[in-house]
């Protein structure tokens, strides 16, 4: 079972890269926030540090740039507005369900992880 950070000094560790530093600086009061929710937990996938809910990851941390879940269309419609990037792991492929956002867009960062909470519960409820 993995623990889940109740302090801000073990927010800190949740990611160890020193290309995310700025991030994690920006992200920790969303991580510590979204850590609380039930059923959250800290995640790993293509490298990067991120959480997961009901064993499914819906937020990362990514050269200093949030990646969330979100709905297809949600996603085109946010790269469109010019708020988002679609995300690429690195592969040449990009993730139709994922954006990236910048540092300077932390003011959207909060309402869109918890938009990716929302989601990623949704869909794995409806898995089960």
């Amino acid at each position: 079972m993995v623990k889940k950070p109740d302090s801000s000094r073990e927010t800190r560790k949740y990611t160890t890269s020193n290309q995310n530093q700025a991030g994690q600086q920006t992200l920790n009061p969303v991580i510590e926030e979204l850590l609380r929710e039930k059923g959250v937990t800290p995640a790993k996938m293509f490298g990067s540090h991120g959480l997961k809910v009901n064993s499914k990851v819906f937020f990362m941390l990514v050269n200093d740039r949030m990646v969330v879940k979100l709905p297809r269309a949600r996603v085109v419609a946010l790269v469109e507005s010019g708020k988002g990037e679609f995300f690429d792991p690195g592969h040449g492929r990009i993730m139709k369900e994922w954006i990236a956002l910048d540092l300077d867009s932390k003011r959207f960062w909060k309402k869109l992880a918890r938009e990716a909470l929302v989601y990623v519960t949704k869909l794995t409820m409806t898995q089960t």
